[in-house]
């Protein structure tokens, strides 16, 4: 490790030594219950954990898929992992079987530590105290890896090591990323120390970075085993909770809470949401409970090739925008490969300092397109003439209906911005003369029934005749994964 940075994991240690009393983790479980960790006693657990991989035989070769519930548990094992040099592999604890078993087959050196038949080292809990003589020694230059699951849905996982040193950090600094071309810290993003900060989404995803930074910079930090709006909004008003991550599924759930309870978002210095489209209706509903200051949309990807962010206020100068990346750091193709000018629509290609770093992959590579230095992942938008970058679908979201090209994420936003629609997705259906149409399956929100004239209506208004779905499927529910983030093969039904 470079000298200038200093691990995540030494500066929780140094937080246990010189913060021992502080409150680190609250875990408050469905029935009530709530297990509390000082960061003196978190790192007790954490030495032990260690002392218990390394009596597995865990080392800095393997690769330790943490297959465990939400909880102290998780943290406490994230951080063993990385204590004995291992690489971490946070994993769904409800991941199918074939599935683990594929990763099993693409990893050699996977541990999986878990609570079932399926784990190699069972989890441990609570972590019974260690005499002196046996405290493992734990490096205080360790560079952490961090690995993600990019794939698998084929049955041929890939796992790829984040390219940016994301868990080493400069002293001075919270972090240091790749955004969009410009290192930056979190204190720009609202982030700081000794914030509150409430963990809504799983440890196995996107609320897994922001905990571990979180514990980083001295936060206190609030877990749940599964989120609720009423528990959360309680919760923010009871701890003065300043920072959150959140996803637009649990935005609007909050919203439909009759007359809440605007106090409980005095503190909130840093809301960021992420994980797919927010309508503006939500947005702005949002921006008005926790300032327009206070409220960020994040734009990322599983490998960490880049990373853009845009504020609430600079949101409301232009509306839809995912932040303004660095000049030259952008482009868009259309499909002839010609790049586009300023509001044309085609293929995202972004750089950034990370996107030319080495990018070690276990398993089935996942092959991103590029061109030149920049790479895409898929997503189609345009930059407007100010230079801010607009997302407006996926290229396989595209539906092509009669020989026109129908964007479904554009589609869903529309519908998304109905009274009394809850939740929508869009896809294609075979059709023996358009080729496909479009197909909407819509969620209702209670005590609303769908007026087949007025849908229609109201869809012809908003959008031109080949986006209207000529067909509608209501149901109770659309299944979304703990992320806020919608299965849609479930709906491409032939």
């Amino acid at each position: 490790m470079n000298r200038a940075t200093i691990s995540n994991i030494e500066r929780i240690r140094r937080l246990a030594l010189s913060s021992a009393s502080k409150t680190a983790v609250r875990h408050l479980g469905s029935t009530g219950k709530e297990t509390h960790r000082t960061y003196g006693e978190l790192w007790e657990d954490v030495v032990g954990a260690v002392a218990h991989l390394v009596a597995e035989g865990v080392g800095p070769r393997d690769v330790v898929a943490v297959r465990v519930s939400h909880g102290l548990t998780h943290v406490v094992y994230s951080l063993a992992t990385w204590s004995v040099g291992a690489t971490l592999l946070p994993l769904d604890p409800g991941l199918p079987a074939d599935r683990l078993q594929a990763l099993k087959e693409t990893i050699t050196n996977l541990v999986v530590l878990g609570n079932d038949a399926a784990a190699d080292v069972v989890a441990q809990w609570p972590i019974a105290p260690l005499p002196a003589r046996s405290r493992p020694t734990i490096a205080h230059d360790l560079s952490p890896r961090f690995a993600r699951s990019t794939g698998g849905s084929t049955g041929r996982p890939s796992v790829g090591i984040a390219r940016n040193p994301a868990w080493t950090t400069r002293p001075g600094h919270l972090l240091e990323d790749s955004y969009a071309g410009v290192d930056t810290d979190l204190a720009e993003l609202g982030v700081a120390h000794d914030q509150v900060q409430l963990v809504t989404l799983p440890q196995h995803h996107a609320g897994f970075t922001c905990l571990h930074y979180g514990l980083a910079l001295g936060q206190e930090i609030i877990l749940l085993d599964r989120f609720s709006p009423h528990d959360a909004v309680h919760l923010m008003k009871e701890f003065r909770v300043n920072f959150l991550r959140i996803v637009p599924t649990q935005m609007r759930m909050v919203l439909e809470i009759p007359e809440v309870d605007r106090s409980a978002f005095a503190d909130a210095k840093a809301v960021h949401h992420g994980a797919g489209p927010c309508p503006d209706s939500v947005k702005r509903d949002w921006i008005s409970l926790v300032g327009k200051e206070n409220l960020y949309e994040t734009y990322t990807t599983a490998e960490a090739l880049f990373h853009l962010a845009v504020r609430g206020d600079a949101w409301l100068e232009e509306p839809g925008s995912i932040g303004r990346p660095r000049p030259g750091c952008a482009v868009i193709l259309d499909g002839s490969g010609r790049v586009c000018g300023p509001e044309e629509e085609g293929e995202v290609y972004l750089k950034s300092p990370t996107t030319a770093l080495p990018y070690e992959q276990l398993g089935t590579p996942r092959v991103l397109r590029s061109w030149g230095d920049y790479v895409s992942v898929g997503d189609l938008g345009y930059l407007s003439k100010t230079g801010n970058l607009h997302l407006t679908g996926r290229a396989g979201q595209v539906l092509l209906v009669g020989g026109v090209n129908v964007n479904a994420a554009r589609v869903e936003r529309v519908l998304l911005d109905m009274d009394g629609i809850e939740d929508a997705v869009v896809v294609g259906r075979p059709d023996p003369l358009l080729g496909q149409s479009v197909h909407a399956v819509v969620v209702l929100a209670e005590e609303t029934d769908l007026n087949s004239a007025w849908f229609q209506r109201e869809c012809r208004r908003r959008l031109s005749a080949s986006e209207v779905p000529t067909s509608v499927e209501i149901r109770e529910s659309l299944y979304r994964n703990a992320s806020g983030k919608i299965a849609r093969a479930e709906f491409e039904a032939t």
